[in-house]
C-alpha cells in the first residue's frame, strides 16, 4: 500500500508544490534573466580580450558552459530543459589560465541566474587548455578549480 498509494501521492504533492513555487518565482526568474543578459552584454569586450590573451599562451578557453538542471533520464525526455549558457560569464572569471569557484551557489555569480529554483543544479564546462579538450560537471555548491588533468577528454580512441 505504501508503494502503491502513499509514495505516488507524496511524489505528486511534491511536484505540485514545485510547480506553485515555479509560478510564483517566474517573474523573479525573468527579472534575474534580464539582469544576467545585461551583465553578459557588458562582459563581451572584456571576454574578447581575455580569450585573445589566453589563446596567445595556449591557456584556458571556455568552449561551452551550462548551468542548471540536466536531465539524463529518457523517461523525463519531455521535461523542459532548464539550463542556461554561462560560457561568457565563466570566461570572464578566468585569470592567468585558471578558473577558481568557491563552494557557494553559482546562481549569484555575475551573468548567472537560477533557471530552476528549488531544484538541484549542476555546472557543466567544456574547456580547452594547452590545446586539449577537457570536461567537468560540478554540483552547484561544489568548489571548482580548472584546469585539471582529471578533466581531460581522451581522444586517443
Amino acid at each position: 500500500m505504501h508503494r502503491l498509494v502513499i509514495k505516488p501521492y507524496l511524489r505528486a504533492q511534491k511536484e505540485r508544490e514545485l510547480e506553485k513555487q515555479r509560478e510564483s518565482t517566474a517573474t523573479d526568474i525573468l527579472q534575474k534573466k534580464q539582469e544576467a543578459e545585461a551583465a553578459v552584454r557588458l562582459m563581451q569586450e572584456s571576454v574578447r580580450r581575455i580569450i585573445e590573451a589566453e589563446e596567445s599562451r595556449m591557456g584556458l578557453i571556455i568552449v561551452n558552459a551550462w548551468y542548471g538542471k540536466f536531465v539524463n533520464d529518457r523517461s523525463k525526455k519531455n521535461e523542459k530543459v532548464k539550463v542556461i549558457d554561462v560560457t561568457v560569464p565563466l570566461q570572464c572569471l578566468v585569470k592567468d589560465s585558471k578558473l577558481i569557484l568557491t563552494e557557494a551557489s553559482k546562481a549569484g555569480l555575475p551573468g548567472f541566474y537560477d533557471p530552476c529554483v528549488g531544484e538541484e543544479k549542476n555546472l557543466k564546462v567544456l574547456y580547452q587548455f594547452r590545446g586539449v579538450l577537457h570536461q567537468v560537471m560540478a554540483l552547484d555548491s561544489e568548489a571548482l578549480r580548472i584546469p585539471k588533468q582529471s578533466h581531460r577528454i581522451d581522444t586517443d580512441g
